[in-house]
């Protein structure tokens, strides 16, 4: 139990230092500060609900075919804020 209390210690620190400092857009430090702000803020989460993620699930809609799933993951799993690759 030491050992996992002392990695979520780190990890969450870790975390906070690379949220804290900004970055250009699309950068490591910049999606992570989003991602870690918009979790912090869990009023505008609920009141947003899934709305955020309804361009995606529209364009996941679309897919019908092989070179359909090809074209969705080179649009929307390879550029930010989906970025699969470092």
């Amino acid at each position: 139990m030491e050992l996992y209390q002392g990695n979520v210690q780190f990890v969450e620190t870790r975390i906070r230092q690379l949220a804290a400092v900004s970055g250009p857009l699309g950068s490591v430090n910049q999606l992570l500060g989003d991602f870690y702000a918009s979790g912090l803020d869990s009023a505008r989460v609920e009141a947003l609900g899934y709305r955020p993620l309804m361009p995606y699930l529209r364009a996941v809609d679309q897919v019908r075919t092989r070179q359909d799933v090809l074209d969705f993951v080179a649009d929307h799993l390879t550029t930010p804020p989906c970025r699969w690759s470092a």
